[in-house]
This record gives C-alpha cells, structure tokens and sequence, in this order.
C-alpha cells in the first residue's frame, strides 16, 4: 500500500485545492446573481404602465378603455356561449379565460408634445422587457413586449405598442396556443 503524504508540499497542495474552490463557488454565485437579474430585466411592469397610462388618459387627443376581470369574464362567458363548436370562437375564450386586464390606448390625435412626453414614459417602462416581435413598415412601427413561460406554453403580460398613436396592455396569462392562431388568422 501506498503511504499517506503528510508533509508540507501535501499541505501546499491542498491550499491551492481550496483556493480553485473558492473560485468556483464565487463564480457560481456571480452566475447565479447574474441570471437572477437577467430574469428581472424580461419581465414587463404593467403596474407602471397604468400609472402612466392614468397619467395621461385625461389629456386632450388620449383616449384609454380599461376592461377588468369583471368585463372580461362576461365577454369569455359570451364568446363560448356562441361558440357551438367554432375553433376561433374558442381559441378566443381560451385567450380571454387567462387575461386579468385588457388596457387600450389611442393617443394618435394627442398633442405633439404630450404624444413625444407618453412615449418616453412607455419607453422607459419596456425598457429592459423581452422584445418578442417588431414590424417596421414604411409609415409605422410596431413592437410587440411580453414574458414567454419557461416551457414555452404561456405569454404573460403583453404589451402591443405603435408610437404613431396606440398601445395595447394585455395583463395575464394567455396560451401560446391562442397566440398562434390569432397570428395564423391574421
């Protein structure tokens, strides 16, 4: 059998042994501290949005609609009372079941300045949100702001926003599957 080592170079060699070790773990916590705020950074903050949108509503050329859980329930309990075995009517209850809060705005007629004020505001919001889809055309440009579940089934908290005048807030959670054929049906 082979004898231990026990002399200073061993002792040496386990320092440096502790050390890497050291390494590796302050390199997993950065990791995980970084991944942790990377996750922050996707996710859309709907309350600030309102707060803005509340901001704003009442100024000249803005016009908001604001449908709650209460309003949103009566339309699903609409849609699937007249679906009678229509897929669209029931991919759009299956879309409505999810929502909490459905906000829309127009503010194309507003004044310039407050146009200009109402989307820095929007802007900083969506900052650091997950950009799922931007169309650009040649008058308009649209940018489409949500939170894709980890497996990929549900979009949660969507925001359709066009700085030429409007901005869609979709507050819940909505199936993929509802997404892709609203997409298809477009």
């Amino acid at each position: 059998m082979a004898a231990a080592k026990n002399g200073p170079d061993d002792f040496v060699w386990h320092i440096s042994q502790l050390k890497s070790m050291k390494k590796l773990v302050c390199i997993l916590v950065a990791g995980l501290i970084l991944s942790s705020l990377a996750l922050d950074a996707r996710r859309l903050n709907v309350s600030s949005l309102c707060s803005t949108i509340r901001e704003y509503r009442y100024k000249e050329g803005f016009e908001a609609i604001s449908i709650g859980r209460l309003g949103l329930s009566l339309a699903g309990f609409a849609v699937r009372a007249g679906a009678d075995g229509d897929e669209d009517a029931q991919m759009a209850a299956a879309l409505v079941k999810g929502l909490k809060k459905v906000i829309v705005v127009e503010f194309e007629s507003a004044r310039e300045t407050d146009k200009a004020a109402f989307c820095r505001d929007v802007e900083r919001h969506l900052k650091g949100s997950e950009l799922l889809m931007e169309v650009n055309d040649s008058e308009e440009h649209l940018s489409i702001y949500g939170v894709v579940s980890a497996d990929g089934s549900n979009l949660s908290d969507m925001v359709i926003y066009g700085e030429e005048g409007f901005m869609v807030v979709l507050s819940g959670c909505i199936p993929m599957e509802a997404v892709g054929s609203i997409v298809e049906g477009c």
